[in-house]
């Protein structure tokens, strides 16, 4: 599970997954946005329990919680009750910035969830490993909605749409509006705000975000790779 999460910054010997939830956030924010692993960390000396150490940012939780479909949330709570005694906590937001869960099969319905600028994140085991999965749930902690220009988990134009069960892929970012909100890019010239209904405007080329601080690229810097059109008449904005 570290491996699936944080590949050879895990710190376990034989990591070897080559895309994953830390390495794709660093492609995409060109490395303003780092997960790291959780320090390790001992149990605290009053619990008597089962359950392992804080290994490499994974830790083993066991809970005495019945396993059929729909139980996630009885689980969720026995599992974060559990953690709080385990290191002597009071909220497992205490151990980590983000603290996934990765429940057995047949407890959920779904696949996975998360909540809005939070730090917990839900899934249904093997979705735990898929990168897709932990980039959009991840992205919901980090106060991203769906992306749903054709209906929640059907927009395919980045990772807050649909997730796909593959460990190493598809390799993408965030669409341009959630790119805008995450303010990634902003510290060039390639980011523009304009007014649909004013005097500003913009005629010309794109460029992906792939060109974003590109030296190699003659047109680093030059054409835009995110506008914000403003509609004067309505909240409706577009990118």
């Amino acid at each position: 599970l570290a491996d699936s999460v944080f590949g050879s910054a895990s710190g376990f010997a034989d990591a070897d997954d080559p895309v994953n939830l830390r390495s794709q956030y660093m492609a995409c924010s060109y490395g303003k946005l780092e997960f790291n692993p959780a320090s390790d960390r001992k149990r605290s000396r009053t619990y008597k329990g089962e359950g392992s150490a804080i290994s490499n940012g994974a830790v083993t939780v066991n809970v005495d919680t019945a396993v059929f479909e729909g139980n996630d949330s009885v689980m969720r709570n026995d599992i974060s009750n559990e953690l709080n005694k385990m290191f002597g906590v009071s909220n497992p937001s205490k151990l980590a910035n983000h603290v996934m869960y990765c429940l057995p099969p047949g407890t959920m319905s779904g696949i996975a969830y998360a909540y809005i600028n939070s730090w917990n994140s839900v899934y249904s085991d093997n979705w735990c490993t898929y990168l897709t999965a932990q980039m959009h749930e991840i992205g919901h902690n980090l106060n991203l909605a769906h992306s749903n220009e054709d209906g929640d988990y059907k927009d395919k134009s980045g990772m807050m749409g649909f997730s796909y069960s593959l460990d190493d892929g598809p390799l993408m970012c965030f669409n341009a509006a959630k790119s805008w909100q995450l303010g990634w890019y902003d510290d060039t010239d390639q980011v523009k705000t304009m007014s649909v209904n004013g005097v500003s405007s913009y005629t010309g080329p794109l460029s992906g975000i792939v060109h974003y601080n590109d030296s190699n690229n003659p047109i680093r810097n030059t054409n835009p790779i995110l506008i914000k059109l403003n509609q004067e008449s309505d909240s409706t904005d577009y990118y």
